[in-house]
């Protein structure tokens, strides 16, 4: 019996393991937050790698995706959150005619905030000519660089909104363990009374 109740426990650690570096941080609404969760997730890869990532990520019952900063209070807590130099944001150039235009979130939110380093976006051109720096990633002091998609960043940020609720698969095999630990009881209850 007590092997039985290490398996059930080595199942429950194996089940919520989570690939973020913690616990997520609600930007909670009494503090002037939107009532979203935010962590850092260690994956090095190019934004669109990393934007498949996100979406794969489940917390609490709740689906991932790419941070969208859309005030500078939301720019704030994320940053002082989490002051980790050059994460992905789910912010990316949309086929435009200047280094300013077309910016979108993945989520789809109104562009009506910008937290751009005082000589960002510049769309590579330091660098090449006619660079294509067209997704976002947030640098050390909490501002943010336009950047090409095909470096590799070491983490991005992930935020998970209540809106979009998903059941978690640990979650569902947790209930699956829970149930077949009582039929497990009851057949020994039964035997028992039978003896």
């Amino acid at each position: 019996m007590k092997e039985f109740w290490g398996t059930v426990l080595l199942a429950i650690l194996i089940l919520t393991a989570n690939s973020a570096l913690g616990v997520p941080i609600q930007w909670r609404g009494e503090d002037g937050g939107n009532d979203h969760w935010y962590d850092v997730v260690n994956y090095s890869g190019t934004w669109d790698a990393a934007n498949v990532h996100a979406q794969q990520q489940v917390w609490s019952g709740m689906l991932g995706h790419l941070a969208t900063v859309t005030s500078a209070e939301e720019n704030a807590f994320l940053w002082t959150s989490f002051p980790y130099i050059d994460c992905w944001l789910g912010g990316y150039q949309l086929p435009a005619t200047t280094v300013t235009d077309n910016w979108a979130w993945v989520t789809d939110e109104a562009w009506d905030y910008t937290a751009w380093h005082p000589i960002e976006p510049n769309d590579g051109a330091n660098y090449i000519e006619n660079g294509q720096e067209d997704h976002i990633s947030m640098t050390y002091d909490g501002t943010w660089n336009d950047v090409f998609n095909y470096l590799g960043y070491p983490r991005y940020f992930v935020e998970y909104e209540p809106t979009t609720p998903v059941p978690e698969p640990s979650t569902i095999a947790l209930l699956g363990l829970g149930i077949a630990c009582v039929r497990i009881w009851r057949r020994g209850s039964i035997q028992r009374n039978l003896t």
